[in-house]
This record gives structure tokens, C-alpha cells and sequence, in this order.
């Protein structure tokens, strides 16, 4: 691997300045499938910025807000919510239950637990 920085912005005017400044630079989540592809350097980011903890984040940042969300259309999950607070969400579990089989069969509890939704889908 390479050497990087690692900056955890105050908010995202300050995040979106740094990546825009940055030459190199990219935001990191969960990081899981970033810090994989550092490992083969496929990527080498100079700096990367946590966006995880930005905008009300679940997860790690103890904000009591909700990942998932129930709408008229169905359910809104979080970007940033993490794989294994989605499978055990009680919406998730009740109403979607391929969907939580599926997160918790896609990754050990390790990943899953720092792994994004947002994450998979830019995977």
C-alpha cells in the first residue's frame, strides 16, 4: 500500500472542497471494497475523505435517525447505513426478508458491520 492522508471534514462543504482540491483524493464510506482495491493498487488515493460520520450518518456517528425509512412507494435506506444494520432493521426483516438473508450471506459479520449500502452499489 501506499501512503495516504486521511481527513474526517466537519461538513460536506468541506468535504466536497477537499476531493475538488485534492488531486487524487476520493471519498471513503465503510471503505471495505476501497481499502481492497488499495491492496492491489488498483487504487492509490492521496487523500481520502470520511464522509461517513456527514449529513446525520447512522452508524457510527450515534445519531439516532433512521436508515431505513417506510414511504408510499416502499422503503428508502440510508447510503451510509451499514450492511448489518440493514439486515436486522425490523422493516427489512418483516417485509423484505431475501434482502436481509442476502446482506447476511454476502459477507463475514466483519464486513458487514463496516461495509455501506452506498458502498455495494458503487462496487
Amino acid at each position: 500500500m501506499r501512503p495516504f492522508r486521511y481527513l474526517r471534514p466537519a461538513d460536506e462543504a468541506a468535504a466536497i472542497e477537499a476531493v475538488a482540491t485534492e488531486p487524487g483524493a476520493a471519498f471513503i464510506g465503510g471503505g471495505t471494497g476501497l481499502v481492497d482495491l488499495m491492496k492491489l493498487d488498483v487504487q492509490s488515493p492521496a487523500l481520502l475523505v470520511d464522509v461517513r460520520a456527514l449529513g446525520g450518518a447512522r452508524g457510527d456517528s450515534g445519531d439516532s435517525g433512521e436508515s431505513v425509512v417506510e414511504t408510499a412507494d416502499g422503503l428508502r435506506i440510508d447510503a451510509r447505513a451499514r450492511n448489518s444494520d440493514v439486515a436486522r432493521h425490523p422493516l427489512i426483516a418483516a417485509g423484505y426478508p431475501a434482502l436481509s438473508e442476502a446482506l447476511l450471506a454476502g459477507a463475514s459479520p466483519q464486513l458487514r458491520n463496516m461495509a455501506t449500502v452506498g458502498g455495494n452499489l458503487m462496487q
